[in-house]
Parts: structure tokens; sequence; C-alpha cells
């Protein structure tokens, strides 16, 4: 009743309330294969940029399906719950944390890159000149 009332007040409904109102008219099943085929616009809109590069009409249709891909795994998470999701995605992100650390540590290339940038946040936050610092010290 309360989805009435803001629809027949004209009242903007909040995130969760669209969430939740589109879960209920389209059912859960629907949902997932909504998602599915805003994933396969989205890799569509990516094959698209590979082709013909990124000019701005391929950039904006892009973005576009960015965003409809963010909406459908918000309602996933509405639908599944976020904590489920959010477990997931943090072991994710700490694996791919270890990853970039590993290719730093074992690729010299980047290893010398990630020298330069210590150095140059070191320089910056610290207000101090690095080299310096490293000829007074001896290193």
């Amino acid at each position: 009743m309360q989805i009435l009332e803001i629809i027949k007040n004209k009242k903007k409904m909040t995130k969760k309330e669209i969430l939740g109102l589109a879960t209920t008219l389209w059912g859960e099943i629907n949902q997932r294969n909504q998602l599915q085929e805003e994933l396969t616009e989205l890799d569509l809109a990516i094959c698209k940029l590979r082709r013909t590069g990124n000019e701005e009409k391929k950039m904006d249709n892009f973005f576009e399906e960015i965003a409809d891909v963010k909406i459908m795994i918000e309602q996933m998470e509405h639908i599944y719950g976020a904590k489920e999701i959010d477990g997931h995605y943090e072991k994710k992100l700490n694996r791919l944390e270890e990853r970039l650390k590993e290719v730093i540590i074992n690729t010299p290339i980047y290893n010398s890159i990630y020298t330069l940038l210590q150095e140059e946040i070191i320089s910056k936050y610290f207000n101090t000149d690095i080299k310096k610092a490293k000829l007074l010290s001896g290193n």
C-alpha cells in the first residue's frame, strides 16, 4: 500500500523502494534473466569499442550499459542480500591486492616503477627529498 501511495502522490521513490517494486512486479527469475541480458549488452558495447575505437557515441553507450548492469547488480543485492555478495566481493578484492603485490615484487620493471612511486609519495607527503635522505644515510 505504501508504494501505491507514493505512485498516486507522484512522490519520488527511494532506491530501496524501486528495487523492491521491480522484484515484486517482475520476480526473482526474470530479474536474473535481465541481469544476464544487461551483461550481454555490456559485452557487446565493449566489443564495439574495441572494433571502432573510443568515439563519443560508443563511449556513451558503454557507460549506459555499465549503469544498467550496476542497477541489476543492486537488484541482486536486494534479492539475495548484500552481505552474501559483499563477503565474496571482499575476498576477490583481497585476492586482487595479493596478485598486484606479487606482480610488483616479482617483475623487475614493475618493481622499479613501484620504487619510484614510493619515493615520490614519501617526498610529497613527508616533505622530504628521498634522494638526499638516501645519500645522507649511505643507501
